[in-house]
């Protein structure tokens, strides 16, 4: 009961610099949530370097980076050894028989596939958190229905509005610049935003032009 009152600490790996500021607008629009990510990485060789100082709980790690460590799943023993008891949830944009093997292995809680939902998310990092295997429990079941429906969510078209938010928001603006521009409130930037993700789900790649 008491772990539930605490906050628990994220720090996300993802050499995907729009995506890790997608993150970051996600966490930032849930009030009342007691989930933090307290920073978000596009290398684990800085991640770790950051590790005593960051002191997460749950660590979101994309399963393909760049750089040093080329795999997620190679950056895991990395994280157990320097932070013992730190979970780990794999993020993926395909999740197949092999990944979930060498994840389990590595030692992952939990495995997320792209794109997916925001309640799905808060509802893993909540039950990894609290000592589950997310790839036994109702939780894993959960995580991947809730990236099906984000596909399929994806035939509820935004609003005019949130189609404008959204292309400003890829564009590098920040919230409050979107603000500005637009003649709105942070917090309505913050609730259009965050309709986007549910609509959409977080981590759907655009076809390129």
């Amino acid at each position: 009961m008491l772990k539930l009152l605490e906050e628990i600490r994220v720090i996300l790996i993802d050499d995907d610099a729009l995506f890790c500021r997608n993150m970051r607008d996600l966490f930032d629009a849930q009030p009342g949530v007691r989930i933090k990510l307290v920073k978000a990485y596009l290398s684990a060789a800085a991640a770790l370097r950051e590790l005593h100082r960051t002191l997460p709980d749950v660590v979101l790690l994309d399963q393909k980076l760049k750089g040093h460590f080329e795999k997620g799943t190679a950056v895991i023993p990395v994280l157990h050894a320097r932070r013992p008891g730190i979970k780990v949830i794999l993020v993926t944009g395909y999740l197949d028989a092999e990944v979930q093997q060498v994840g389990r292995a590595a030692g992952a809680r939990g495995f997320v596939t792209k794109p997916f939902t925001p309640r799905g998310l808060f509802a893993m990092i909540r039950d990894v958190f609290e000592g589950g295997t997310a790839t036994h429990s109702a939780s894993s079941s959960a995580i991947v229905l809730e990236a099906a429906q984000a596909t399929s969510a994806h035939q509820t078209p935004l609003t005019a509005r949130e189609s404008e938010i959204r292309q400003l928001h890829e564009a590098g603006k920040s919230r409050k610049e979107i603000a500005s521009e637009l003649g709105l409130k942070e917090p309505t930037v913050n609730a259009h935003l965050h309709s986007v993700f549910v609509k959409e789900g977080i981590g759907r790649r655009r076809p390129t032009r």
